[in-house]
């Protein structure tokens, strides 16, 4: 007779969890199938930048395991004068794009086609275009040296 009662209890409370969870999913299906998490993209919210160090370290103690007492009589980085860094002009390179490698079935001789500022070229291997100099062709990317500078370009 114990177990009937039990039985009498349980099954409404069953019932009950099964018929919120078929609630949930028909709720669910004929809804307007927006996810409860939407991305969003914070765009304006910038991460804090990280500046250079302003402490210095006077690591003027004993060694633990050396147990050498003589200690080095260097002041601190903030005491000694920093030289003043010049900012180098970067050089701007014009707008270089890489489409493919072309080969001559006569003679083997290979060519990039490069766009240039949004003007097409064919260029062989170890020549210049617009001041442009490339040093190596391969498959997938291109060497090249303008006043100066290399730089890789890769096949878009």
């Amino acid at each position: 007779m114990k177990n009937k009662k039990e039985i009498y209890l349980l099954l409404p409370v069953v019932v009950l969890i099964w018929a919120f969870i078929i609630y949930r999913l028909v709720d669910y299906r004929s809804g307007d199938n927006t996810s409860m998490f939407q991305n969003t993209q914070n765009d304006q919210v910038r991460k804090p930048g990280f500046g250079p160090d302003t402490f210095s370290l006077y690591l003027n103690y004993q060694d633990p395991f050396l147990k050498k007492t003589s200690h080095s009589k260097i002041p601190p980085k903030s005491l000694l004068k920093k030289p003043k860094l010049k900012m180098q002009e970067s050089l701007k390179w014009p707008n270089i794009q890489y489409f493919g490698l072309v080969k001559s079935r006569i003679n083997g001789e290979v060519a990039v086609n490069l766009e240039i500022d949004n003007i097409s070229y064919i260029v062989k291997d170890r020549s210049d275009c617009k001041g442009i100099s490339l040093r190596k062709i391969t498959p997938d990317s291109v060497i090249s040296y303008w006043s100066g500078e290399q730089k890789t370009i890769y096949r878009n």
